[in-house]
């Protein structure tokens, strides 16, 4: 994940082409993993945690709170919430 400090430079062409890399690493490596290892990026290092944070963000699905604004679950939440709304 050394990659994800690039995104905080401001070259458009360099910034599109990291995306696809990363989009091809998360889709080979599995998007579990792949974001444990953006978390880790925002644990361990100060450069790039921003960009890292943006990404997180964009990743994770955002579902509606009780009082109208959005919050990010994780898979395993997705799947509970889901079960929750199956169940009769």
């Amino acid at each position: 994940m050394v990659l994800i400090p690039v995104l905080d430079d401001n070259v458009e062409e360099v910034v599109k082409e990291l995306f696809k890399i990363l989009d091809m690493i998360k889709n080979a490596a599995g998007r579990k993993y792949y974001i444990g290892c953006i978390w880790m990026v925002i644990a361990r290092q100060q450069k790039g945690r921003a960009s890292a944070i943006h990404l997180l963000s964009s990743i994770l699905p955002k579902l509606p709170n009780n009082n109208g604004s959005f919050m990010m679950v994780s898979d395993d939440e997705e799947s509970v919430n889901k079960k929750k709304t199956d169940s009769p």
